[in-house]
């Protein structure tokens, strides 16, 4: 996995930076928001797909009894560093949009249902990395949290 290119995070940038301020903002936030969503969640689900061998190899290795080798071990690290990259992507457009920093908004009142939608396919795309990732590594449990107003948020706990 390579993770957000520099090409996204710069349209991304560009269309944040086009919001006028909150409290001049008209109807058109919400529709930002769901369309940059889609385009974090497709970019990620085709990060993914197009490392399905390695995360196929990692999960292979997290399924063997033993202790994973240090390249292994550098690329289930690797994977979770990626994976924290798509998240704070996600997170910061939630961000800008929707937290108190904004000022969030008074008329959005949560995420509107296109919005999370994008969100969720976004999480349940890092699951599979995730999963594979934090098996080598020996984590006993790990999670993709999805909370408003900052997007989402990736745990991993090591008994």
């Amino acid at each position: 996995m390579q993770g957000p290119n520099d090409d996204l995070r710069d349209r991304i940038a560009e269309e944040l930076l086009a919001l006028p301020p909150a409290d001049a903002r008209g109807s058109n936030e919400e529709a930002i928001a769901e369309v940059l969503f889609a385009m974090i969640a497709a970019a990620a689900a085709s990060d993914v797909d197009g490392d399905s061998d390695g995360i196929g190899r990692l999960g292979h290795v997290a399924a063997q009894d033993g202790t994973p080798s240090a390249a292994d071990l550098g690329a289930a690290e690797a994977m979770l560093v990626v994976v924290h990259e798509w998240a704070s992507l996600i997170s910061y457009v939630s961000s800008a949009i929707y937290g108190p920093a904004s000022p969030m908004p008074r008329r959005l009142i949560g995420w509107g249902k296109k919005a999370i939608t994008q969100i969720q396919t976004a999480a349940n795309v890092l699951l599979r990395p995730l999963a594979a990732a934090a098996r080598v590594t020996g984590a006993s449990s790990w999670s993709i949290s999805v909370g408003f107003p900052w997007g989402i948020s990736v745990g991993l706990t090591w008994l």
